[in-house]
Order: C-alpha cells, then sequence, then structure tokens
C-alpha cells in the first residue's frame, strides 16, 4: 500500500505550489515595458538638458557620469525588452513544468491555432516526456468544479489535505449517462486503463485514483492489459467506509482473453479478474475479441499464431454460454462484447439468451463507423468508444502511413478555437453528443480532468456535429493483424468488411 500512496502523493504534488495568474502577469510586463522605461527615458534627458542649460561647459567627469548613466540605461532598456516582450518564454507549458496549476484553473483563455500539435492529450501509450497540454481552457461553470479539499472524498484526504487544496474535481452527478436495455445507468465516458508500452501497471493504477478523485466513476479494465492486480487495492481505497464512494457509485468494466475462449476457462478467468479488482461483482464483462487466437505480449504486427482460427460461431456462442452463467449467478451485472461486426453480431443476436448489453469499438471523427454504430444502437446495444481521440500515442507497430490525425484535422481545429478549448475536447464532446461512450486514458492528473470537463458542460451546436459527421476517412488504427489466420496477410478479412463473416 505504501506503493500506492507515494504514487498518490507524487500526482498531487504540484498541487502544493502557489497558482500564478498569467494574465495579470503578463499585464505587469506590459506595464513595466510601456510605461516604466519610456519615463525613465523621458526622466534621463531632462536631465540632460537641464545640465546643459545650466552649464554650458560641463566638466570631464560630469560628461563621464552622463555617459555611464545613458550606457547603463540602454543595457537595462534591452534586458528589459528581452524578458518582458517575450510573452512565449512564459507559457503555460513553462510554468506548468515549474509546477503551477493547469490551465483550466487559472482563468487563461487562449485557444490553440490549428496546427496545434495535440498528440499528448489522450496518450493512450503516452510518453513520461510529453508536454502538457497548455491550451485547454475548462468550459464547465465554477459551480460545477470544487477547489477545495472539503469538496472531495474523503479518500482523497488520505496522505495530506494540503495535497488537495487546490486541485479541482467535477460533480459525477453532471457527467452524462448512458441506459442499458436493463435500465442501469452507466457514464457516458469512463477511464481507459490501458497503459501499453509506455506506462506501467503501477502508473495505471496511480491514474485510477486520480481519475476517481476528480469525478470518473467508470473504468475500463482488462485481463490482458496486466494491471488488474494493481488497480484492486485502489478501488479499496476509493470505496473504504467512510470515503463518501460506495461501490454501487462505480461502473467497472473487465474483458475476457483469447486464449480464455474454452468453456472451462471462462468462469475461471472472470473469477481471477474478480480477485484481482478485490470485487464482488463486475457491472460488465466483455469477450476481448470474437477469436481464439492468442499472441505474445508486445509482439510485432507480423506475428502469427499456428493455431490461430477464423470466427467459429459455434465456438464463440459455447464461450457465450458460459458469460450468460456468470450473470446469472450474479458475479457480472451485464455481458457484452468489443470488436464485433454487424455479420457477427446478427448471428450473436439470434442465438444468444442473454443479449450484449454493450459492444466495444474502436471510434473516432476519422473512423466513425456508421453502419455498426447505427446497427447496435437499433438493437438496444451501447457503443463503447475506445481509441476516442485516434490513439496519439499508440506504438509504432500499430502505426501505417495512411494513417490520419483526428486532432489535427481543419474541421476539428476549427471548432476548438471556437470554443476556446483543445481539439481533444472536442473529439470527446462529439463522442458523447452523438451517443457513444468513449473510454480515454491519460497518466496525467490534468489530462484526466480536462477529458471529464470537456463532456460535463458546453456542448457542441447541431451545425458543428454535421460538421464533424462529414470528416469520417474510414481511417481504422487497431487493425488486428496479429489475430490473422491461414495465409491471410489483408488484415480487413478481420472485419467482414465485404458484409460476409470471413473464412
Amino acid at each position: 500500500m505504501n506503493i500506492l500512496q507515494n504514487q498518490e502523493i507524487r500526482l498531487n504534488f504540484t498541487d502544493k505550489l502557489p497558482s500564478i495568474n498569467i494574465d495579470e502577469l503578463l499585464s505587469a510586463e506590459a506595464l513595466s515595458w510601456t510605461v516604466v522605461f519610456p519615463v525613465a527615458c523621458i526622466i534621463f534627458w531632462i536631465c540632460m538638458l537641464v545640465s546643459c542649460v545650466s552649464n554650458v561647459h560641463p566638466r570631464r567627469d560630469d560628461r563621464l557620469i552622463w555617459v555611464i548613466i545613458l550606457v547603463t540605461t540602454n543595457i537595462l532598456g534591452a534586458v528589459l525588452y528581452f524578458f518582458l516582450q517575450r510573452p512565449k518564454v512564459l507559457s503555460f507549458s513553462a510554468l506548468q513544468n515549474k509546477g503551477t496549476p493547469p490551465p483550466d484553473t487559472a482563468n487563461s483563455p487562449r485557444p490553440p491555432p490549428p496546427s496545434s500539435d495535440a498528440r499528448d492529450w489522450e496518450g493512450l501509450e503516452e510518453k513520461a516526456s510529453a508536454p502538457p497540454h497548455e491550451n485547454f481552457v475548462s468550459p464547465v461553470p465554477t459551480s460545477a468544479v470544487s477547489s477545495t479539499s472539503a469538496s472531495f472524498p474523503s479518500f482523497m484526504s488520505s496522505t495530506n489535505s494540503s495535497t488537495t487544496a487546490s486541485a479541482a474535481a467535477i460533480d459525477p452527478a453532471l457527467v452524462p449517462q448512458r441506459t442499458l436495455a436493463s435500465g442501469a445507468k452507466m457514464p457516458a465516458i469512463g477511464m481507459g486503463t490501458f497503459g501499453s508500452d509506455h506506462v506501467s501497471a503501477q502508473e495505471v493504477a496511480a491514474a485510477v485514483l486520480a481519475a476517481a478523485e476528480v469525478g470518473y466513476r467508470h473504468f475500463d479494465c482488462a485481463a490482458v492489459y496486466g494491471n488488474e492486480h494493481e488497480i484492486g487495492p485502489i478501488f479499496k481505497t476509493i470505496t473504504a467506509p467512510g470515503s463518501g464512494v460506495r461501490r454501487e457509485d462505480l461502473w467497472i468494466t473487465s474483458k475476457l482473453w483469447n486464449d480464455k475462449h474454452a468453456e472451462a476457462d471462462v468462469i475461471p478467468s472472470a473469477e481471477k479478474s474478480l480477485r484481482d479488482l478485490g470485487l464482488d461483482y463486475l457491472d460488465l464483462y466483455l469477450v476481448h475479441w470474437p477469436f481464439p487466437n492468442f499472441h505474445p505480449p508486445g509482439c510485432d504486427v507480423s506475428s502469427r499464431s499456428a493455431a490461430a482460427k477464423p470466427y467459429i460461431h459455434e465456438n464463440f456462442m459455447r464461450t457465450w454460454r458460459q458469460l450468460e452463467k456468470l450473470q446469472r449467478a450474479g458475479k457480472v451485472r451485464h455481458i457484452g462484447v468489443s470488436n464485433v461486426t454487424v455479420p457477427k453480431l446478427k448471428l450473436i443476436l439470434r442465438d444468444a439468451e442473454i443479449k450484449p448489453a454493450v459492444n466495444e469499438m474502436e471510434l473516432h471523427p476519422h473512423f466513425q463507423q456508421p453502419e455498426l454504430f447505427e446497427f447496435v444502437r437499433a438493437n438496444g446495444i451501447v457503443p463503447v468508444g475506445y481509441c476516442p481521440l485516434g490513439s496519439p500515442g499508440r506504438p509504432d507497430r500499430d502505426r501505417t502511413p495512411e494513417d490520419t490525425d483526428p486532432l489535427t484535422d481543419p474541421v476539428i481545429t476549427r471548432i476548438a478555437i471556437a470554443h476556446k478549448t483543445h481539439p481533444a475536447a472536442i473529439c470527446l464532446k462529439w463522442a458523447v453528443q452523438r451517443g457513444q461512450a468513449p473510454i480515454p486514458f491519460s497518466s496525467k492528473r490534468r489530462n484526466i480532468l480536462a477529458n471529464l470537463q470537456a463532456v460535463s458542460s458546453d456542448p457542441l451546436t447541431e451545425d458543428e456535429m454535421a460538421k464533424i459527421a462529414k470528416i469520417d476517412r474510414r481511417c481504422r488504427f487497431i487493425k488486428g493483424q496479429v489475430f490473422l489466420w491461414g495465409n491471410h496477410n489483408d488484415w480487413r478479412v478481420l472485419w467482414d468488411e465485404s458484409g460476409v463473416i470471413s473464412q
């Protein structure tokens, strides 16, 4: 538990430092340059004039003194110009790197330029060296943001009340909800927990704690992420007696990995996730991929399993029957699928005794999947969207030359400027207003908060939503090459783009 406490202290450390109002600072600089220095020059020349009038032939020593004053004054002017006329030097980025609060609490609205590089916003696999998001401006009303430790659940005070005094949080009641076919309510934005190659299990666990502190109540986990055993103690801390957060206030998802599709493996795998997460039940349990194809962690996209198979519906339904048993036993409240296409989903809906509550799928402005999206909603299934920002931090092995970047799309950036916010915030607003539940991940507390703020107020207009609907590039980032079977080399067969399940 000491490790987790240290992680919490590290995350909140910058909150101890004093706040700096950038606008006031720049105003003081402008005053210094535009008023103080010119006045000093005027006084100097007046003194020179008075000296010349009173002493037509000034002594050599007097002239030397005035020359020294003149040179010193000009040097001072140059110094003032260098330090006070360079607002970029005093950018949010530089100040945040010294520990000041994020701009969403600094009252400094500065919309990003269209070319703003936002690659580190979500950071699905973000690198520790990524710069902060200096241009994000919180759209959330002051009434929606708590800014004192007294407003936080008590689990936030487990280290030091001073670490949370200057923090901010969103009231979970203000976060939009999705209603499942069962009538259950699920927060319309979740905290992803896939750290990929760049974020350790301990760091992911610390990020989950930070997310709970700022108002998240939906957490998307999976056995294959290799961090559920670290996240479990965090859930225990969040829901400890007297914390103010009950287990039923949280929505926790986990997933069955591909090498556990055998009937004898499904229930034990779910029970292991429950033990690792320290839970009596899961709100949602998904079949992570419809293929039982296994690959070693961190492998290259060219890696293939000799035992890989195509989707075989009869085999999948044997797996599904075990999930139905889990739900009937009360170990999971809802069951669902992930990465499932329309042709596969039609068969599952036909044969399932308990229908999928959710289909988790890649969704972002450059990959909107309109046919699949409308199909799942028409059948009472909630679409949960991973890679909601286009996965800007995904590993190089998952990148291809034809990939695009929704965060730098001109339509997204223009709307971001209009809302005085970051392109990432626009992607999340669009996702929630469209009807899906995005699950962004970040290990940076300021980004975790900003993601939640983005969906809590200042919605996009109908015209802005329509404009984003037109920028779909059909650009899939998570292609799944490692799940190919036989002699197939084209990842498209995984996704049934022909409308027929590929064999």
